[in-house]
């Protein structure tokens, strides 16, 4: 038996029609929900879906205000503003406030943050960190760690006091802590370090903070108590009482920049409020930043013009700031369609089964109103059991064609849900699939957003997807916290990672950043681990991919599989001792700081997580060599140094410019590549190991370089000739061993030292 009850906004308030269309869906979906919730709690034989907030709680918006006005109007209506940018503001709103927003002329749209994921050693030798941080002739013999830089982030599962971030005497790198937690923007500020060394950690069953700090700007030297290395000859090798310099790979890009590092909760707008605080602070100390996001989601249009991404983009214009690309490039989260005559359809599954959460954001190509339709399926038989199509006359919001529907299961009667047996049938009880539609005030574009709470009931259905457009037009599908599939019904498609772009890498002015092979060997405690993949190659967990106003990102990669970093004191201490986190350690050190006596790791993790804030510290290198260096000539750097060989021409669309290359980069700001009094002797060539088995020969000044790679017994294995400073030699033919690699200027300048081939 059918039930259809239509969803009437007018239950929970009362909107006008302009009113409805401010809302983005998500925050449409959140505030009818609560406001409905209240209503109805106060009715003792109805039941509703369980409200996204208690009756008061306020949550952090992004308010676009109208042409020519600015937060003032919104203060006079007592609206708590948190902090303005441009036409944006970020307030503080309950439900309720929300709709009162909505209703004021000087308000364009109002967007609720989305909740952002983690997005989860010889990086710095393939990169060149290291000849930088030694003060290498070819940097004018000045060392650069980042001194006079502030590095941020946020993120979650931070040991701020781990002697990864202290400095020799015991004290914090740290000048700044900003804890920011919930939905509202609730901020807790730690400006001493009295007040920084007593701080735990936001979350002790995380440390993911911890490892991206480390990636970023870790500096421990020190002796530690045991360390696992590979030695030279490729054998794993265990001590005990060594000096941390012994294994400086295992350090960060910028191991002296000041830190103000933010963590605590990465939903809603606290993403933004973080780059606030981190800018706000280094604009405050006189000094450049650069920020790193490890976080992500696959929410939005995909084109930079979203609230969130315009903000962030605003900050951008301010202060560098690196995001990862994303860990879903092998995901099917994605799909493209451009319908044509006789074919304008597209259909897909948000599940396997029954059972799913999350989101599906569905964006068209212009204001065009496309057809979207829920349905339960038969999955052996492809039989629809049932289907709901989202009307878009169902409000009277003609304008914007805002539309909400509700279809729970029928243990939920409250006013406005839309019920039906099939739907009880195949999902149980305590499920609900909410569709929500409006034309985007910022960019234009028809935006249908579908949320999923789906259990399992009689076995053998799952939710299928319907879009209809008009010949002509495009749509472009993302799902969040799953994939797409086609589950082998006819017609029905699968997802594909070719749009697997993290939705917050879109931003512009934003360094987007994906992962490359940087190490096939993992020396752990308990024993020589390996990777099968091919180092130097795209990582293939690394996301991709072109957004709806055509730019292909990432724009770059950086190291970001098999990568060695610091682990939280407090996620290790609730391990196991034969848990695979501690299992899999390089290296710890018993530590008593800041009063606790504990005991500290190094360990492994791969992921964009991992290479985002490893290319933020290379920019912390640059902007000390140049604090004027800002966005666009950041892009211009990497874009004309990253390296380019075979492996990043075989994925060009991961790769973006290349893999960053730090050395190169800082030369060109430098601007010494090429300076003819720079004095060079035979220990001031630069030799830097390059992928695929072979070297890079630098020699500063020089009008020529040759490099001849000669075996033992003295016969010549390969060779190398090159105008200008930098031959390249390809040693992939020779055998494994140890040879000697002669170089050479035209100026009769020589080296000869011992290399070692793996």
């Amino acid at each position: 038996m059918k039930k259809l009850i239509f969803l009437s906004l007018a239950a929970t308030a009362a909107l006008s029609a302009g009113a409805q269309g401010k809302l983005d869906p998500s925050a449409a979906m959140l505030a009818s929900r609560t406001l409905q919730a209240e209503v109805q709690s106060r009715a003792g034989d109805v039941k509703a879906l369980p409200a996204p907030l208690a009756p008061g709680d306020k949550v952090a918006v992004i308010v676009t205000l109208a042409p020519g006005e600015d937060a003032s109007s919104l203060e006079a209506r007592g609206f708590e503003v948190l902090t303005t940018r441009e036409d944006m503001a970020i307030v503080r709103m309950s439900a309720a406030e929300m709709y009162a927003a909505s209703e004021m002329d000087q308000v364009k749209s109002i967007t609720l943050g989305v909740e952002a994921r983690q997005l989860l050693c010889q990086a710095k030798t393939y990169t060149g960190v290291n000849p930088i941080h030694e003060g290498s002739s070819e940097v004018g013999g000045k060392v650069y760690d980042g001194t006079g830089t502030i590095v941020g982030l946020m993120d979650s599962g931070l040991d701020i006091n781990h002697p990864n971030f202290l400095k020799a005497d015991g004290t914090p790198r740290a000048s700044r802590l900003f804890v920011i937690t919930g939905n509202g923007g609730a901020i807790s500020t730690y400006d001493t370090p009295s007040k920084i060394s007593a701080y735990t950690t936001d979350q002790s069953s995380d440390t993911h903070a911890t490892h991206v700090l480390g990636c970023m700007a870790g500096s421990f030297d020190d002796y530690y108590t045991k360390v696992s290395f590979i030695n030279a000859s490729g054998r794993n090798q265990t001590s005990n009482n060594r000096k941390m310099s012994s294994l400086s790979d295992y350090r960060g890009s910028a191991t002296g920049a000041d830190i103000a590092a933010c963590c605590g909760t990465t939903e809603g707008t606290n993403i933004l409020l973080a780059a606030e605080k981190i800018y706000n602070y280094a604009k405050s100390q006189g000094k450049p930043a650069v920020m790193n996001i490890s976080l992500g989601h696959n929410y939005g249009p995909h084109d930079g013009t979203d609230a969130n991404s315009k903000y962030l983009a605003s900050i951008g214009n301010d202060m560098i700031i690196c995001v990862s690309a994303g860990n879903e490039g092998e995901e099917n989260i994605s799909l493209h369609k451009d319908f044509k005559a006789g074919d304008t359809q597209v259909k897909t599954c948000p599940s396997g089964a029954a059972s799913t959460s999350g989101m599906l954001d569905i964006w068209g190509s212009d204001a065009t109103i496309y057809k979207v339709t829920f349905q339960i399926i038969e999955k052996a038989t492809g039989k629809v059991a049932w289907s709901y199509t989202l009307d878009k006359n169902l409000s009277s919001d003609k304008n914007n064609q805002n539309t909400m529907a509700v279809i729970a299961s029928s243990v939920y009667t409250a006013p406005g849900y839309i019920h039906d047996d099939a739907f009880d049938k195949a999902f149980g009880n305590s499920s609900a699939v909410f569709m929500m539609s409006n034309i985007d005030p910022n960019n234009k574009r028809y935006n249908v957003t579908v949320q999923f709470q789906t259990g399992s009931g009689t076995s053998g259905y799952v939710p299928g997807i319907v879009v209809e457009g008009t010949p002509g037009k495009s749509v472009d599908l993302f799902r969040m916290g799953g994939a797409m599939f086609s589950n082998n019904l006819a017609g029905y498609s699968n997802g594909n990672p070719d749009c697997s772009i993290n939705g917050i890498a879109t931003a512009k002015n934003i360094i987007s950043v994906g992962a490359y092979v940087n190490a096939t060997k993992l020396p752990t405690l308990a024993g020589l681990g390996t990777y099968r993949d091919t180092e130097g190659a795209i990582a293939t967990f690394s996301s991709y991919g072109k957004t709806f106003d055509g730019r292909q990102l990432p724009l770059v990669a950086g190291p970001g599989q098999g990568v060695i970093s610091s682990y939280s004191s407090y996620y290790t201490a609730t391990l196991d001792s034969k848990d695979p986190s501690i299992a899999q350690a390089t290296a710890y050190v018993d530590r008593t700081v800041s009063n606790r006596s504990r005991r500290y790791y190094w360990a492994e993790m791969s992921g964009t997580s991992m290479s985002s804030p490893f290319v933020a510290g290379v920019i912390s290198l640059w902007l000390q060599a140049d604090p004027t260096l800002k966005y666009n000539d950041i892009l211009n750097v990497i874009n004309t140094t990253s390296t380019k060989d075979a492996l990043t021409a075989a994925a060009p669309d991961k790769f973006g410019a290349g893999r960053i290359n730090a050395l190169a980069g800082i030369k060109k700001i430098l601007n010494l590549t090429g300076i003819s009094d720079v004095k060079v002797d035979g220990d001031n060539f630069v030799v830097t190991p390059t992928f695929g088995r072979g070297f890079e020969v630098f020699a500063a000044g020089a009008r020529s370089v040759s490099a001849e790679l000669y075996s033992m017994s003295g016969a010549l294995v390969a060779r190398a000739d090159a105008s200008g400073d930098t031959a390249v030699l390809d040693a992939s033919a020779a055998a494994p061993g140890v040879y000697v690699l002669r170089s050479a200027t035209a100026n009769g300048r020589v080296d000869s030292r011992k290399v070692v081939l793996k």
